[in-house]
Formats: structure tokens, sequence, C-alpha cells
């Protein structure tokens, strides 16, 4: 299937539609045999599809794989994605997000949801890895929804007070930038209309040679170079940033 530059292959869709005004469970006779499923009341519309490849025309060696699921209850547009994986590829390096988990709220003004999964970065002499959790709410509205996933409810709720959010948070990230950087910690960025924070936890920097800690977490003696560890990135109430360090230690 092709839309407008984007190409979607699947060996496997799924279509649920219930017209009756009230809620069914019964059995139903599908291609792999009966399944039992439970339909809400109508009007009701859910499309699954099931390992599935998206391509975008124009991006070079780019590609999203996994399953989706788009469904409409009470005029209400979702779309849930599980089990998703999300790569560039320039050159043969590549910037990766795997094991990708999400539901998103589709509406006339914008879109309102939540998306995670783990990072994984080569580019150049740049490597980046992490759990990275996505929140965005450009709809302006107050968005109260549950997606279901499996046996996993994903709820989306922003209030209206919320206005427009966009906000990014790595948990547990490692950054090298070549063999003299390395920064790792849990990293927030939130922008809430014209107003943008950033805040981080638990940071640890190296600037040096080698690796600054051995495979048990002692200190490796054999590196060279400057480690900050335990760094805080913490807005205060005037969004402004300010950062204190408890041990700096030169090695």
């Amino acid at each position: 299937m092709t839309i407008s530059g984007v190409t979607l292959t699947t060996d496997n869709v799924t279509i649920q539609v219930n017209t009756r005004p009230n809620a069914v469970t019964d059995e139903f006779m599908l291609g792999t045999g009966a399944r039992n499923l439970t339909l809400p009341a109508g009007p009701y519309l859910r499309v699954e599809v099931l390992n599935a490849s998206l391509t975008i025309d124009n991006l070079v060696d780019a590609g999203l794989r996994g399953n989706f699921a788009f469904d409409q209850v009470d005029g209400v547009a979702r779309l849930a994605l599980f089990d998703v994986t999300a790569e560039v590829s320039v050159n043969g390096e590549k910037a990766r997000l795997i094991n990708g988990l999400g539901a998103l709220v589709i509406t006339a003004d914008g879109i309102a949801g939540t998306v995670e999964g783990s990072l994984d970065v080569a580019l150049g002499g740049l490597e980046a890895g992490g759990d990275l959790f996505l929140r965005v709410n450009n709809t302006g509205q107050a968005i109260d929804e549950t997606i279901l996933i499996g046996t996993r409810s994903i709820l989306i709720s922003f209030s209206e007070e919320d206005g427009m959010v966009f906000s990014v948070a790595l948990a547990n990230s490692s950054l090298r930038i070549g063999d003299v950087l390395l920064i790792q910690g849990s990293f927030t960025f939130t922008k809430r209309g014209s107003v943008s924070i950033a805040g981080g936890a638990g940071v640890t920097i190296f600037i040096g040679e080698g690796e600054p800690f051995l495979e048990g977490g002692e200190i490796n003696s054999s590196a060279r170079g400057i480690l900050i560890e335990n760094a805080n990135i913490v807005p205060d109430l005037y969004k402004e940033v300010s950062k204190r360090v408890e041990d700096v230690i030169l090695l």
C-alpha cells in the first residue's frame, strides 16, 4: 500500500466493526480459527496492521517496523504502536529506537499521546543509548483516554491548563563523544507554550582518556581526566537552571 510517498507493507490485517448501539461479546471465525472478541458499543471501528514495514520516500535507508492499531470510539480516533523499531541509516551508521510502545489520540486540532522505547545511536564519533519517553499534546485541549495494548493500559491524560506540551525524558542514558567525553544520567526537556525547561539527575561527566569505571563500578585508576559525579540540573521557580555538583575528582 502506497500513500503520498509513504509505503506500508504487511501480511496481516484485522478489521473489527460494530455498528450496533450495544457492546457485543461473541465468538468470531477468523482466518486463524475461532476467536472470542468483545467489541464496544458502536459506532466502533478498529484496524490492526501486524508485522508491518513503513518507509518514507526521500529519506535514506529509513524505516519503521512493527505493529499498529487504529480505532475510533465515540468519534475519537486513536492509534496504538507496539513492538516498533524506527531506524535511520546513513553510510552504514545507524540511529534506532527499539521496543517502541505508544498511543496517540488524533483530533482535528492535533495529536496527544505518549511513546517510549530504547534509544541506540551510533553516528560518526557519537554513541548514545538509554530509555526514551515522549509526551506530546499540541491540541491545546484536555485529553483523557485509555488505550489497551495487549494486557497493558496506556493512559493519555492532559489537563486544559497544561496547554501545548512537548516533553522528552531520557532515563539511564549514556552519551559518548569520541574518546574524550562521556555523559551518563537521566535528563528531561519540557516545552510548555513559550517556556522551555531542562533538567537532569544523577549526572556523571568524564572528560579524559580511558574508561572512568571498572565493571564492578569502582573508579579506574588507569583513566586520566576529570570526573564529575552526582550532578543535578534543577529548574528553579523562575525557570532558570542551577547546577549542583557534589563530587569533582581528578584522575
